[in-house]
């Protein structure tokens, strides 16, 4: 018993509940208090909190969120109870004061880590612990110390995930363990038979929020999949209206998601932009593939990442530092988009990669770009102006690599294909 809660406190577990009706039946048994005649329920554990002052502990109210007007009648009833509200979805009351609880900080990328760093980092310290609970004796040594950083980085710090990931080192050593992570979702399980089943495996807990949400934010969940390192909210609009219907507007399906902690607002970004955590990503995908729509959502964002890719000029003229940061930020999204026009519609992702030629050159990306080039010029072998842009391009590239015998080849082809199909433009670009 505390000095600031003389009366206590108490614990009601709500997770083996659905049904919001039934919240103050779950609270009761915890106070000592039953069901009366004549007054209701509600009114009575008021009456009785009224009266005392105490600390009272919700777990799990994100199923019974319809619940959520009892919390704001115990509260009315002027006492000096304090209410927690445990919850992957905010309650939306009024003086309701959320605090958020982050993944665990990850060790910073770096060539080695020491056994001794480990013990000192949350994520790899509990990763450490629960292994050692599984495996006596336990050590992260040499290779091993740089594998378990790996895998707890890969795992975006999740403490699930994490514990899920250690209990697997019975069978695994951490460096397989984590070239088997691309796949985390089937590979996590077996959580403590003492946990409730949403916690024995990382897709029951992912699956656990998801099938709170409605439909629409379901299918916008979905869709989140096909980008890779975030989305802008203007790109996740035109891909969704070229493509498939909510049902609600966008914003109002990504608050949900936000509320349901499945969706991350990035604060790196000066406009609205979000993030999955990538085991979160990856159940979305599968929820993607289960879409009629899926191939249409991966085609609509494969357009509007050429479209932000045919904005760009050639040098002399560069890109502002805004454009340059636009393009950091989706460099993965614009790499997907390439991926999937290359076996589909491979003339548009030449024009593509030759338009982002510029971008590659600038951040120094000549042996992605010159790969890319290549591939492609080797699929669309018919003259073109995509291909004598294309041809400008990796003749330029190849340039910047010093590799001055190949550059001149490719810019003389590019040249004399252009005077024969008459596109002046691309005779000048040289």
């Amino acid at each position: 018993m505390s000095v600031d809660f003389p009366d206590g406190a108490r614990f009601v577990a709500l997770a083996a509940i659905r049904d919001p009706v039934l919240v103050p039946s779950a609270i009761a048994p915890s106070l000592g208090l039953q069901d009366s005649r004549d007054v209701p329920l509600v009114e009575h554990l008021a009456a009785y909190l009224a009266e005392r002052t105490m600390l009272l502990v919700l777990d799990n109210f994100e199923q019974v969120l319809g619940g959520a007007t009892v919390v704001a009648d115990l509260l009315a009833a002027g006492t000096g109870t304090r209410i927690v509200v445990t919850s992957r979805v905010p309650l939306h009351l009024t003086g309701e004061q959320e605090f958020p609880v982050p993944p665990t900080p990850v060790p910073e990328r770096s060539p080695a880590a020491s056994p001794a760093a480990l013990e000192t980092c949350e994520s790899t310290a509990l990763f450490l612990a629960r292994a050692r609970a599984v495996v006596p004796g336990f050590a992260a040594d040499g290779p091993d110390a740089a594998a378990v950083a790996g895998i707890v980085r890969r795992l975006d710090g999740l403490p699930l995930a994490i514990e899920l990931a250690a209990a697997r080192t019975k069978l695994l050593p951490p460096s397989a363990l984590l070239e088997r992570l691309d796949h985390a979702l089937g590979l996590l399980v077996g959580g403590s038979r003492d946990l409730p089943d949403r916690q024995q495996t990382l897709r029951n807990a992912i699956a656990w929020s998801h099938d709170l949400l409605g439909e629409g934010a379901r299918r916008l969940f979905a869709v989140l999949a096909v980008f890779r390192g975030g989305a802008a909210l203007d790109d996740l609009e035109a891909v969704c209206a070229n493509s498939l219907k909510l049902g609600m507007s966008v914003l109002d399906a990504v608050q949900e998601l936000l509320d349901h902690s499945l969706l991350r607002r990035s604060t790196r970004s000066p406009h609205p932009r979000y993030t999955m955590l990538e085991t979160v990503r990856e159940f979305a995908a599968e929820r993607l593939a289960e879409l009629p729509e899926a191939a249409t959502i991966h085609t609509a964002h494969a357009h509007r990442f050429a479209a932000l890719a045919q904005r760009l000029e050639r040098p002399p003229v560069w890109p502002d530092n805004d454009v340059l940061a636009r393009l950091d930020q989706d460099h993965d999204n614009l790499r997907a988009a390439l991926d999937r026009l290359q076996g589909r519609e491979p003339r548009r992702a030449l024009q593509m990669a030759a338009k982002l030629t510029t971008y590659w050159s600038i951040r120094g990306h000549f042996g992605e770009g010159r790969r890319r080039l290549q591939h492609l010029l080797d699929r669309c072998p018919t003259p073109s102006p995509e291909r004598v842009a294309g041809l400008n391009a990796a003749g330029w590239l190849a340039l910047d690599q010093g590799d001055l015998e190949v550059s001149m080849a490719l810019l003389n082809e590019s040249v004399g294909l252009a005077g024969a199909i008459g596109d002046r433009v691309g005779e000048a670009r040289r």
